[in-house]
């Protein structure tokens, strides 16, 4: 099933960025070969809490989705943090000069040890 993942970012007095939302599939994210295990625990979490709501709650709560507050360089990284972990196992992360920094920071906060170590190799 889709998840809304609702990207929310820290607003500094040189940047109002919008929110964004991104639609992922909550398997790919916790489970898949290069999952988050920040995703993992949360949805392991919100499935426990929603199996001890009613199925009212469920059904409401369930399309709710998770805001996640990034600087503004981070938020700039999201899109490539998410295309690595629905890339094939092995294939390199699309990072730049600009966005390495901020992809091993995204690394560190979602757990995502194969992103980790490909980014410090980038970065070498």
């Amino acid at each position: 099933l889709e998840e809304p993942l609702v990207r929310t970012l820290e607003q500094s007095p040189k940047s109002m960025l919008p929110s964004r939302k991104y639609f992922v599939h909550k398997t790919q994210l916790a489970v898949g070969p290069r999952r988050s295990e920040y995703f993992s625990r949360l949805f392991k979490k919100k499935r426990m809490s929603m199996s001890e709501s009613s199925e009212t709650t469920e059904s409401t709560s369930k399309h709710k989705g998770t805001r996640i507050e990034l600087r503004p360089s981070a938020a700039n990284a999201f899109p490539i943090m998410l295309d690595f972990i629905y890339s094939p196992v092995g294939s390199p992360v699309e990072a730049t000069t600009e966005s390495a920094v901020a992809l091993r920071h995204l690394a560190t906060c979602f757990g995502i040890r194969e992103l980790f170590d490909s980014i410090t190799t980038f970065i070498k």
